[in-house]
């Protein structure tokens, strides 16, 4: 039932992004030549803290996923697509207290469809400085996974789900005075929530836990650069940094890394 809603909610998203192009803004663009589709594919993975039982605890999420979008130029910096991928989210660590037998997740990394809508708005060219917004949200589905239960004299399993979703969006500045090379310095809200369900059956015993989940840290500092041999190619390689506050006091810095391949069509 989650995962349709998970699902619900990102077919509107999608629909909400593909339709924020106005008539005339189309156009308009066709007009000075600015429409056009562009395709790109993004491998990217991220480090995050998590945060769960009221605060009171924290694991990690690591993330390695890959990411196939289509955008849609609809006006000379207007920029929306549709995002559809594959993550292998790893939730080591998140502990289930509530069971028959109490377990922390060591399963590693669960496979799961990523679908998501994206926007990028140019604000503000002046000389070689381009000033823009973008915009992202991405919604991670995973399959359940069943795992024996070990260690038992009896014979047991435990059956995992997770569903995870994202929200970044910001402001970037980018430099475009070098000749093949565009460096980029952005800051960004970026908000990860999710949730995991962990069912144990041992014999006739039966139990069933939820842990609901949230990031740690929300406002990220994003750098990087953009290598354009030619106007219909593209390479982005970029990095993401994340101070948040620990459960037990001071500060950590969680990260992120990913490298986008664009293709104008």
């Amino acid at each position: 039932m989650r995962a349709r809603r998970i699902l619900a909610v990102s077919i509107l998203v999608l629909a909400a992004a593909a339709g924020t192009v106005p008539a005339a803004m189309a156009q308009e663009a066709a007009a000075t030549g600015g429409l056009g589709w562009k395709t790109s594919f993004q491998v990217e993975y991220f480090s995050r803290t998590i945060v769960w039982d009221e605060k009171t605890r924290s694991s990690r999420l690591l993330n390695p996923q890959g990411l196939l979008a289509i955008d849609y130029e609809a006006a000379p910096g207007l920029d929306v697509g549709l995002v559809v991928g594959y993550s292998l989210a790893d939730w080591d660590g998140l502990a289930f207290r509530g069971l028959p037998f109490s377990i922390e997740n060591q399963a590693g990394t669960i496979g799961g469809l990523v679908i998501g809508a994206e926007l990028r708005k140019s604000l503000v060219v002046r000389g070689d400085w381009e000033f823009d917004a973008e915009a992202r949200f991405t919604a991670g589905m995973s399959k359940s996974e069943t795992l024996p239960l070990e260690g038992l004299a009896v014979d047991g399993q435990v059956d995992i789900s997770a569903s995870w979703m994202r929200i970044e969006a910001g402001p970037t500045l980018h430099y475009h005075g070098f000749e093949l090379f565009s460096p980029y310095l952005g800051l960004a809200f970026d908000r990860i929530w999710g949730r995991m369900t962990m069912t144990e059956t041992i014999e006739d015993l039966e139990g069933s836990e939820e842990k609901k989940v949230a990031a740690a840290g929300v406002f990220a500092l994003n750098f990087g650069t953009v290598y354009e041999p030619s106007t219909s190619f593209r390479v982005k390689f970029g990095g993401t940094l994340i101070p948040f506050s620990k459960v037990g006091g001071g500060l950590g810095l969680d990260y992120g890394a990913t490298v986008r391949i664009m293709v104008a069509l």
